[in-house]
């Protein structure tokens, strides 16, 4: 017997600049909005500066990163420089959920909005 379960569907949507995302779930519809900024795309941010203007753990972001969540432009033993435009959405996305849920709830609406699954 064949056994699916449905997780629900994501809208995207772009207007005037701002990107809308609709996630319905099985439970309930969560919305979260970003206006990305065009001067930000290939900016190089250093994983510890990124983490502190966006409020975000350091850990996090570098897991975010190595699961390709953030773009990453530079990579060494002990360095992380990511693109600051994906760091800002990641960031943004997840920390609007995260106020309104848990933190689970709002790694799960970010993988899914950024990997488009």
């Amino acid at each position: 017997m064949d056994k699916k379960k449905s997780y629900g569907t994501i809208k995207l949507d772009v207007a005037g600049g701002t990107l809308t995302m609709n996630i319905t779930t099985v439970q309930e519809v969560e919305t979260v909005e970003f206006a990305p900024s065009p001067d930000l795309e290939g900016v190089p941010i250093r994983l510890n500066e990124a983490s502190a203007k966006y409020g975000v753990r350091e850990n996090t972001l570098s897991r975010w990163a190595r699961s390709g969540l953030v773009r990453i432009i530079e990579q060494g033993p002990k360095l992380l420089v990511l693109d600051e435009a994906s760091a800002a959405k990641a960031a943004a996305i997840y920390n609007q959920v995260k106020a309104r849920s848990n933190p689970y709830r709002a790694g799960w609406v970010l993988k899914r909005a950024m990997l488009g699954a």
